[in-house]
């Protein structure tokens, strides 16, 4: 079946469970939403906490630098 590259089909479960805690996701943005949606993983599946890591790496300006 075709997909569109933004269409993340099923969701992991790891992911669903840290959109639905608020204690995790609460301040995510729909941009650091759809980065995580993008991730694929192969045999492995990440916790909820992975996640709010993930997005913490996304926000530390130590791994990104503003032009």
């Amino acid at each position: 079946m075709e997909r569109h590259p933004e269409d993340p089909g099923d969701q992991e479960p790891g992911l669903e469970a840290f959109l639905k805690d608020t204690s995790l996701s609460g301040g995510a943005t729909a941009e650091e939403i759809a980065f995580l949606k993008r991730l694929k993983f192969k045999g492995k599946r990440p916790t909820p906490l992975y996640y709010y890591r993930e997005v913490q790496n996304l926000r530390d300006p130590l791994h990104f630098r503003t032009p």
